[in-house]
């Protein structure tokens, strides 16, 4: 399955309280919004952004599917919406599958918000 799906599974068992959006394609606001916020960080010049894949409605959260080496990678970035990125900003979390992020999701869409 892909992320989407998987997010579109889980807006489907928790209804209208999941806080997470798929992003629509060809809406490159976050792509762009991202490099512009990752440009200083040498961790990801190697790195392709392939898409933005869903906005979280609660917090910054972003779920991004990355191309490393080729393969896919996902995470999660917190974006700052800033125009001076602070060191160590934006935050994010790394998962090696499409599966790892969405259960990641779940569990912090169910510890915080159900």
């Amino acid at each position: 399955m892909t992320a989407e799906q998987l997010i579109c599974g889980l807006d489907e068992k928790y209804g209208e309280e999941f806080n997470w959006r798929i992003i629509p394609q060809g809406n490159d606001f976050f792509v762009d919004r991202l490099k512009t916020e990752i440009s200083g960080n040498p961790e990801f010049f190697t790195a392709k952004i392939v898409r933005a894949i869903a906005k979280c409605d609660s917090d910054d959260g972003v779920l991004y599917c990355f191309s490393e080496d080729g393969a896919e990678v996902f995470y999660i970035f917190h974006l700052t919406y800033s125009q001076h990125i602070a060191e160590g900003f934006p935050k994010y979390v790394k998962f090696c599958t499409a599966e790892d992020a969405v259960e990641y999701i779940e569990n912090k869409f169910v510890a915080e918000f159900l």
